[in-house]
């Protein structure tokens, strides 16, 4: 059955040369597909896909997750810094709402929303008899962070109290690495 079901697959969308459609999340009453499209060069854009009509573009992002009620997407833009951020983005282009750094923005039924927050951290293995660094080691470490947005179905005016909510769900682990 499930080869049938699949040699029977619809084509949806068909993307343009050198174009890689990703992230795909459907909206909870499942009418609706969020994607996003990297292009060449590095540039990704997040579009609507809804019954065989035109995809609409929301702009710039990856990663989309649809809020529990299907009102908002939680997606991943790169901030001015050159860091990944999480936004709040309506259906409507130009509806939207930066949330906090962090990646891959992922929600839960009850209104949580998780995502991934890295930083790069550095550390001084040797100095010189000076006192300078002579030898550092550069690392990434991420950590899953939630915070809920239960009943925030409008664009909050204030998301810091939001925000405040935030908890760590897993640190990174601080122990020195293989490379140091």
């Amino acid at each position: 059955q499930v080869e049938r079901a699949l040699a029977g697959a619809a084509i949806l969308l068909k993307a343009d040369k050198g174009k890689n459609p990703a992230g795909l999340a459907w909206s909870p009453d499942g009418k609706t597909l969020a994607y996003s499209l990297e292009e060449p060069g590095g540039k990704e854009e997040i579009f609507l896909l809804t019954g065989g009509k035109e995809p609409v573009s929301l702009g710039a992002g990856r990663n989309p997750a649809w809020s529990p009620d299907g009102s908002r997407l939680a997606v991943e833009r790169v901030g001015d810094s050159g860091e990944p951020e999480i936004w709040l983005i309506g259906p409507v282009k130009g509806e939207y709402l930066r949330l906090t750094e962090g990646e891959q923005p992922a929600w839960a039924p009850q209104g949580h929303l998780a995502f991934i927050r890295a930083r790069t951290t550095e550390r001084v293995l040797t100095y010189s008899p000076e006192g300078s660094p002579l030898f550092t080691v550069r690392q990434r470490q991420g950590e899953i962070r939630a915070v809920n947005l239960s009943g925030s179905n409008d664009v909050p005016q204030e998301i810091e109290g939001y925000l405040r909510g935030e908890r760590l769900l897993l640190a990174p682990d601080h122990r020195p690495g293989v490379d140091e």
